[in-house]
């Protein structure tokens, strides 16, 4: 895992992560569903934040590595992979 860059001249979540990011991590507290990477990525665009799926994916499962998500699998026969959040916006520990 490559080592979290520090901006101190942010606060709140910007100081710890990029602002495509964020978004993210916002648009997961925002669901009322566990959500799939191709909803995530086409809200994030939405949002003004043009990134590839791939982006998303990779930061999902970096979210969920520190704690922050939990993968979820929906259906049969390892259907698919869905995310949700562990913690709130106010305990997001970086």
């Amino acid at each position: 895992m490559k080592p979290t860059v520090i901006n101190l001249s942010k606060t709140g979540l910007e100081k710890w992560l990029k602002p495509h990011q964020v978004e993210l991590m916002r648009i997961m507290w925002t669901a009322e569903d566990p959500m799939d990477s191709r909803t995530a990525w086409k809200l994030l665009g939405e949002r003004g934040h043009t990134r590839s799926r791939a982006t998303v994916i990779n930061f999902l499962r970096t979210a969920a590595d520190r704690g922050w998500l939990e993968m979820v699998q929906e259906g049969m026969r390892g259907g698919e992979r869905r995310a949700v959040p562990v913690c709130a916006q106010q305990g997001l520990s970086v």
